[in-house]
């Protein structure tokens, strides 16, 4: 059965009382202060996106800080807003939707439609009272790890509805028929490493896709002392190997402080870290040459780490410390 909206929309929902009608100057400040280093292009590129469009695709690697983009803009415009996993085993409508259930007779709502009929009642009050409605941000995080086009059609053909400034309902039995109101926005992320659930040309033509490719920061901006030298020492050749996210790098920097209450050194916490975090994965370059020069650029000590390099030279996965 559906929860309750206060039980699946962020914290930052029940204070606010009237829409933001900040400039984008003030959104792009209130974005940057939650702490997302993205370029301000990018932030703009979103902004302008949803006030032209109803549906946005987020794309990028993992770790790039979409999903972050979304609720970050969400709170900076003081937006309702409303995250959803896609499940790879949704594979209609009704997954995202919701169902009629034969047997109780009567409709089986979701998290989803309750929050687009909150959205359309919402509209109908501005309306009423001659203001501007809350906007309402639904974001369905990787939606490409479902087949998109059979459990979004509905929702995609009748956003192209609303664009035409036509009436737009998603027909329900044993329920009021669902509106989708000018007040809501549809926001997709989608990570590149799933490339077999690529988009059709029919979503693909109705959205604004970006792609986010944040820059790194440098590494004072996470580590100090032996660590930051270090990592310092060889970090060119392992970012010629691999991939490394700005949550790579938090995730990094927490192992080493937990590591330091525990008296670890921090060569040896380093060691650890980097194996189980960033050389367990495929490498971006998987060239004999690139991983070579690693392996030569690391500090005597490396252990797990040069294991984990040595066994993507064969082909294995490695587990650190199994």
């Amino acid at each position: 059965e559906s929860q309750g909206l206060q039980d699946i929309v962020v914290d930052f929902l029940s204070p606010l009382l009237t829409p933001s009608a900040l400039l984008w100057p003030e959104i792009a400040l209130h974005i940057q202060k939650q702490g997302l280093s993205l370029p301000e292009r990018s932030l703009r590129q979103y902004h302008l996106a949803l006030e032209s469009q109803g549906l946005v695709i987020l794309t990028g690697r993992s770790g790039t800080g979409k999903s972050w983009l979304t609720h970050a803009y969400a709170k900076a415009k003081q937006a309702a807003y409303l995250l959803v996993p896609v499940s790879p085993h949704w594979m209609g409508p009704e997954d995202l939707l919701g169902y009629y259930n034969a047997v109780s007779e009567r409709f089986m709502p979701t998290v989803v439609s309750d929050f687009i009929a909150s959205a359309a009642t919402a509209w109908h009050k501005a309306q009423t009272e001659q203001t501007t409605a809350q906007a309402y941000h639904l974001v369905l995080d990787e939606m490409n790890l479902a087949p998109t086009e059979q459990y979004f059609a509905p929702l995609l053909s009748l956003l192209e509805v609303r664009r035409r400034k036509e009436p737009a309902f998603y027909q329900r039995l044993g329920a009021r028929d669902l509106e989708i109101p000018p007040n809501l926005y549809c926001i997709g992320t989608v990570n590149r490493e799933h490339p077999q659930a690529a988009f059709s040309e029919r979503i693909a033509d109705r959205a604004f896709v970006i792609a986010l490719t944040p820059p790194t920061p440098p590494l004072a901006y996470f580590f100090t002392g032996t660590a930051k030298e270090v990592l310092g020492s060889f970090w060119p050749a392992l970012e010629r190997c691999f991939y490394v996210s700005y949550r790579t790098l938090e995730d990094l920097q927490t192992y080493l402080n937990q590591a330091a209450i525990y008296q670890v050194p921090a060569q040896e916490a380093l060691d650890e870290a980097l194996a189980q975090k960033v050389f367990h994965r495929p490498p971006d370059n998987l060239s004999m040459e690139t991983i070579f020069q690693l392996q030569e650029a690391l500090p005597d000590g490396f252990t797990l780490s040069q294991q984990a390099l040595q066994n993507h030279l064969h082909h294995t996965p490695f587990t650190p410390g199994l």
